[in-house]
């Protein structure tokens, strides 16, 4: 049985920045496509010269793409389905609720989380975008290759630095595509963001949106010297409702509607995402 491991990625360099050189390739052949409009030369050429002379920085492209996918979305040969008794303790030893955390493609500084829930052999994740949550449901397996690494699924995801055990659960792994994934046992943080100091404001606001656990809707506007308000006790006093706790999905609503607003950054709304789903 192997619950924990220590180790580090052991990714190529292909593997790791074909993103970066498809999209250099794809900058070079428009800057020549753009060189030659209107030369007089492009006026000779064939139907079919001009559209592959148009089409080829996407050929090249889609296929960087693919041959990074042929090559790395795939286990090592000869690695071995886990099952029976050590694939049980593995998967009861992940049970609950994980967070995962992935380096956005455009910019590897701004992390991407989205909550994982295993249940039996099940594992659902659940992604926030624009238009709601959306939920994908997965089959749990996972390999053993000829030296003896774990791989989780069967495209090339490597779990190179995991603790099942601990206090802190954690499993670090890399997938096909270069991206180094962290999934943590949520825990219950509370939420603290802060507003870009760039962006300006409404008039009456203040410039400290730190909050836990609720977010407001709008900047909470300041009102100078204002008494704290004071309420009757249980012996003869009004009492003061208590409002309803607010969904998951209806925070990152309100936040997504902070981003929209421009108050908060495209970094700033994902780190509060973050926050809001470890606290959920």
């Amino acid at each position: 049985m192997v619950l924990e491991k220590k180790g580090s990625p052991d990714m190529n360099f292909f593997q790791q920045n074909a993103g970066y050189l498809a999209g250099a390739m794809f900058a070079v052949g428009m800057i020549l496509q753009m060189t030659r409009i209107g030369s007089s030369a492009s006026h000779d050429k064939s139907v079919g010269q001009t559209m592959l002379e148009t089409l080829w920085p996407f050929i090249v492209v889609a296929a960087i793409l693919y041959l990074r996918y042929a090559l790395f979305a795939r286990n090592p040969q000869g690695s071995q389905r886990i099952s029976g008794t050590e694939f049980d303790e593995m998967r009861e030893a992940m049970q609950g609720s994980w967070l995962a955390s992935t380096p956005h493609y455009c910019n590897p500084t701004v992390q991407t989380s989205a909550p994982v829930e295993i249940n039996g052999t099940n594992a659902t994740v659940t992604n926030y975008g624009k238009h709601g949550p959306r939920q994908t449901t997965f089959q749990m397996t996972f390999f053993r290759a000829p030296d003896g690494a774990i791989w989780y699924l069967n495209n090339g995801n490597k779990m190179y630095d995991f603790n099942l055990t601990g206090e802190s659960p954690y499993i670090n792994f890399h997938n096909y595509s270069g991206q180094l994934v962290s999934w943590t046992k949520n825990n219950n943080n509370a939420v603290s963001i802060q507003v870009n100091p760039s962006v300006p404001l409404p008039k009456n606001t203040s410039h400290d949106f730190s909050y836990t656990n609720n977010p407001p809707t709008a900047p909470t506007h300041v009102v100078a010297d204002a008494p704290p308000p004071t309420y009757g006790n249980s012996t003869g006093g009004s009492t003061v409702p208590q409002p309803e706790e607010k969904s998951l999905a209806e925070k990152i609503s309100e936040i997504a509607q902070l981003r929209d607003q421009g108050i908060l950054s495209e970094e700033e709304f994902s780190n509060a995402k973050m926050k809001l789903i470890q606290n959920a």
